[in-house]
């Protein structure tokens, strides 16, 4: 049975944490700033791609502190916020750059041009996502589904990416649970496509999910697809191994389904390193 969805996401945290806490990471924001005080566009980009995962946490960093301010709600208080959101935009700019494409520059320039009605709108749609995950918890799963669907219908109009993304991926786990594979599937299609457009981990996520889904339905070519590609996903991203031996593990089993058996003894091969 492929790994629960949800024991994946706690696993690529706790590995994320440990990864960075064993290598002791100076913070990228610490880096970027540096090297932007001394116009060292190089060091950027170097940092940028050696930790491509973590730059839309830097972005959406500084847009936060920028909304907060400009709210009044920042226990941070900036003297100009307006910085945070250059800070912001530079950043994106840089890592759409160094990674290509342009959703790092999409995500904050949507930020920027909302309107202090279109701020509101963005908290609701926050509101109402953290209800859903609430009701989700007291196993109130038609309530908490009608909150995620509330929280996409404000985040998608604003170019809410992050957003976005993951009221798909809640409502394609609800109906995951609900055994309504297709309608699972396509959730996490979009919130694959949403976040690994602006490199969130959150797109292992999805690559699981649809996984699952997939075996679910008996296309196991789809579920290896799926698996195949998240490890791809998982080696750029410079995930330890603990993370993707067991993705190698479930390739193991579905390549051998399919009567793949070279393919199943290369994954088994790659299962402890």
């Amino acid at each position: 049975m492929i790994l629960n969805v949800l024991a994946l996401s706690l696993m690529l945290s706790s590995s994320l944490a440990a990864q960075e806490g064993a290598a002791k990471l100076e913070p990228l924001d610490a880096i970027y700033e540096a090297a932007v005080a001394k116009k060292d566009d190089a060091a950027i980009e170097s940092a940028f791609k050696a930790r491509r995962f973590e730059v839309i946490n830097l972005v959406d960093g500084y847009l936060e502190g920028w909304l907060s301010n400009v709210e009044g709600s920042a226990k941070e208080k900036a003297a100009d916020p307006q910085v945070l959101m250059d800070r912001a935009l530079d950043a994106a700019a840089r890592g759409d750059k160094a990674l290509g494409g342009d959703g790092y520059t999409r995500y904050a320039k949507a930020w920027k041009n909302w309107t202090p009605e279109q701020q509101k709108q963005f908290r609701k749609g926050q509101e109402e996502y953290q209800a859903g995950r609430g009701l989700q918890k007291e196993k109130k799963l038609a309530d908490a589904k009608a909150r995620y669907e509330a929280s996409l219908a404000l985040a998608a109009p604003l170019g809410d990416l992050w957003g976005e993304a993951q009221a798909h991926q809640s409502l394609g786990d609800l109906a995951f649970g609900e055994e309504k594979f297709d309608v699972a599937i396509e959730h996490h299609k979009k919130g694959k496509a949403i976040f690994g457009s602006i490199r969130h981990q959150g797109a292992f996520r999805s690559y699981r999910a649809l996984a699952n889904a997939y075996e679910k339905k008996g296309d196991l070519k789809a579920a290896r697809k799926e698996l195949e590609e998240m490890v791809s996903v998982a080696t750029e991203a410079k995930l330890p191994h603990a993370t993707i031996g067991p993705v190698h593990k479930d390739l193991a089993r579905v390549c051998r389904a399919l009567g793949d058996e070279d393919a199943a003894k290369a994954h088994e091969a790659k299962v402890n390193g």
